[in-house]
């Protein structure tokens, strides 16, 4: 797009389809989230998925990416677009000895998210909340380490929001 094009509406982020909220799923028991970012400029889960395979991982380490719009793949990607990585019955990859009873969200980005993506991820970790028994709070959603996923998502305030909710 040029400068000054009108720019699309940011995707209204969709429900997940998934069966009835239950905290024990296919024998793993979620007590946790992990929030990540991406430390790219953009990107999706084929590329993600690529990325880890070519470190010798078993593809996608996430349950869920965020996308900011800007695809690393060729593929259509929509500015807050959920898409789904491991299935969440699958033990992750993504945060070393945490793995086993947490679900990893990644948001494409260094330090800088959209709109579109701040909504979607307090869409989706409502949902999973909800789905998983989760109580919001900062033990129960967790950053991957203190400088992700980057300096520009308050994730102690999308907390706060949620257990006012």
């Amino acid at each position: 797009s040029e400068p000054g094009d009108p720019q699309p509406e940011p995707a209204t982020p969709q429900p997940l389809s998934s069966p009835p909220a239950t905290p024990r799923r296919a024998g793993r028991t979620i007590t946790t989230v992990i929030v990540h970012h991406s430390e790219s400029t953009h990107g999706d889960t084929t590329a993600i998925d690529q990325w880890h395979r070519e470190r010798g991982w078993d593809g996608v380490g996430y349950h869920y990416v965020i996308t900011n719009g800007i695809s690393h793949s060729g593929q259509p990607c929509e500015d807050g677009e959920i898409q789904t990585g491991r299935g969440e019955h699958v033990v992750g990859a993504h945060a070393r000895g945490r793995n086993q009873r947490s679900i990893g969200i990644c948001l494409i980005g260094t330090d800088a998210f959209t709109h579109a993506q701040r909504r979607s991820l307090c869409s989706l970790l409502g949902e999973l909340c909800r789905r998983h028994g989760i109580t919001p709070s900062d033990a129960t959603i967790r950053r991957h380490h203190e400088q992700c996923p980057g300096v520009g998502l308050n994730l102690e305030a999308i907390i706060e929001e949620m257990a006012a909710e």
